[in-house]
């Protein structure tokens, strides 16, 4: 696998899982009182967003295992 297409795959990684934290633990809540509409937003972690989260700090160590496994050797060939 060529060292672009590496770092490609981690970033289209990363970017989904940051993606997928923030849809799972994001709550839209209208509420109206006589004249308005009333809509807010909070965050709440939920069992899955954890997972999510642990996932997404796992990217960076498994990233640089992975790149230090099979490209740094290579290098040295």
């Amino acid at each position: 696998m060529k060292k672009a297409y590496f770092n490609q795959t981690f970033l289209i990684l990363t970017v989904v899982l940051i993606s997928l934290f923030v849809y799972s633990g994001l709550e839209i809540i209208e509420t109206k009182t006589e004249t308005m509409a009333w809509i807010s937003g909070s965050f709440i972690m939920t069992d899955l967003t954890k997972v999510i989260g642990v996932l997404l700090m796992l990217v960076l160590p498994t990233y640089i295992f992975l790149k230090k496994r099979y490209y740094l050797k290579s290098d040295k060939k």
